[in-house]
């Protein structure tokens, strides 16, 4: 793939000169900020955000009310997405030299950049979903007319059984999201790689993605299209035969492929998508840790979702890895991929692309896998397209580390996974640390405590789309407070060794 792939130059993406004037003045120096500091949070040393969106005029107060003796800027990942302005939001962050860690939705971007099909429809068909597609075309120079094509041809208005969001373009979501579904299933349902779906098989199945489809049915293939699409719970065989239905036969025809292909190639090829995710990942950080000793009245794990745990209670592996080791491997696989996209990008060259494929692709599990830090949940992309949500498909489960301590009273168990987390970050007291995350919106926009103070939650959902609540989470050398938005208002947070 990549031996064919043409580098495309693309002009270059314009900040608005007030959008610009309002950043610089951020970095001005000793500057007081728009609402003064709680006086329990001590000397000010850093604040945190997650889940931002693309909510650049929020940001640009949060950041407005803090002074700049808050010195270090960490963004807990999610940076775009949801709009309004994805270029803003880069030139924000850049400017304000903010620490960028690696959100699911970061990860999804990066991952079609690198050229791996099922990310770069994915990206596209997410896009579609939440009416943010024209950033790609008018912003990124990203054709859309392949999409539009197959779109128009197989998915016209009324002909398809695929639920859809987007207000401008469901046609087009639609076809991504069937696209997304095929060109992902050997990942998505490894058990079924090497299976070969017979007639009867590809009858039902495309009667669950067209209209059309359910007039070619027999008598017994109805029956089973009836209890699929019923709306009751649907029994083990079932849904294992639903399972062999999207994941058996996981290949596109060369019509469906060569749109997959297009975008592919457009993203890994593209020079102002490569600029823009760079800026997206940073270093390739997943965690940040800050300690006691360094003037915070406790040890600080910083991470966009979790720290994966087994029903032991015990560290568990992804990648091969575990705990922070896991973490610096991944940041180490983001860097090598980093590089031999900037190699393709500026030299022509794809060696390092070939040579590196297997570890680059392994990045495609980050974004939206069960076992990934950053996600920690298992997608249910299929069944949330095609069956109701009684079907009982629809569930993600958590992974191990949310459920472990958002029960409340299971101390011994919260306890055990405190004191491994604390040992394999170099922790030495484990009743004197605090893992903050973000991923998961607050009904009220508020941050989040959990397992007696163990975990606190800062995504309080700050995009417009969640709500446009949120805020931001300052810490300094005697404690934390929440900045919340809208209102700008402080509120203490529970932290140990920290003063309320």
């Amino acid at each position: 793939m990549t031996s064919q792939t043409q580098v495309r130059p693309r002009s270059g993406v314009r900040v608005s000169d007030d959008l610009r004037r309002k950043v610089i003045s951020l970095t001005a120096p000793n500057r007081a900020g728009s609402v003064p500091l709680p006086s329990n949070i001590g000397r000010p040393g850093m604040v945190l955000m997650s889940d931002s969106h693309g909510a650049i005029s929020a940001c640009l107060e949060l950041y407005g009310a803090l002074p700049s003796s808050v010195k270090y800027r960490i963004d807990l990942g999610d940076k775009v997405d949801r709009g309004p302005d994805p270029i803003g939001m880069n030139f924000l962050l850049q400017t304000l030299r903010v620490r960028r860690l690696i959100g699911n939705h970061d990860a999804m971007w990066l991952a079609a950049g690198l050229g791996i099909p099922s990310q770069s429809i994915e990206l596209v068909r997410w896009l579609m979903r939440y009416n943010e597609i024209d950033f790609l075309a008018s912003e990124l120079g990203v054709s859309l007319t392949p999409l539009w094509n197959y779109a128009e041809k197989y998915f016209p208005a009324g002909s398809h059984r695929i639920d859809v969001k987007s207000k401008t373009s469901p046609n087009m979501e639609a076809a991504a999201t069937y696209l997304k579904i095929i060109a992902e299933a050997k990942v998505r349902f490894p058990e079924h790689k090497d299976t070969l779906l017979n007639d009867s098989d590809m009858r039902v199945r495309n009667a669950l993605f067209f209209r059309d489809g359910a007039s070619r049915l027999t008598s017994g293939e109805s029956d089973v299209f009836l209890r699929l699409t019923g709306g009751e719970k649907l029994s083990n065989d079932d849904a294992a035969y639903f399972y062999r239905l999207v994941g058996g036969q996981g290949s596109l025809n060369d019509e469906a492929q060569s749109v997959v292909d297009h975008f592919t190639k457009e993203f890994i090829g593209n020079i102002a998508f490569y600029n823009f995710v760079k800026w997206m990942v940073g270093d390739g950080d997943v965690y940040v840790r800050f300690r006691a000793d360094q003037g915070y009245p406790c040890d600080i794990i910083a991470t966009h979702a979790t720290i994966p745990l087994d029903e032991n209670f015990e560290l568990s592996p992804f990648l091969g890895l575990k705990g922070r080791d896991m973490m610096k491997g991944i940041k180490i696989r983001i860097q090598l991929a980093m590089e031999a996209w900037r190699q393709l990008i500026e030299g022509g060259s794809d060696m390092m692309m070939d040579m590196h494929k297997e570890t680059i692709h392994s990045l495609a599990l980050l974004p939206w896998t069960a076992g990934s830090p950053i996600y920690g949940r298992q997608m249910q992309t299929a069944a949330r397209a095609v069956l109701p949500e009684g079907s009982g498909l629809w569930r993600e489960d958590k992974e191990r580390f949310f459920t472990h301590f958002e029960k409340l009273g299971h101390w011994e168990e919260t306890l055990k996974a405190r004191q491994v987390i604390a040992a394999s970050f170099g922790i030495a007291d484990p009743n004197n640390f605090i893992i903050v995350r973000g991923h998961e919106p607050s009904p009220d926009g508020l941050f989040q405590v959990l397992a007696g103070g163990a975990v606190i939650n800062i995504d309080g959902g700050l995009a417009p789309k969640y709500g446009g609540r949120g805020g931001a989470m300052v810490f300094g050398s005697a404690g934390a407070a929440w900045l919340q938005y809208p209102g700008l208002q402080y509120t203490p947070v529970p932290i140990p060794g920290g003063k309320m």
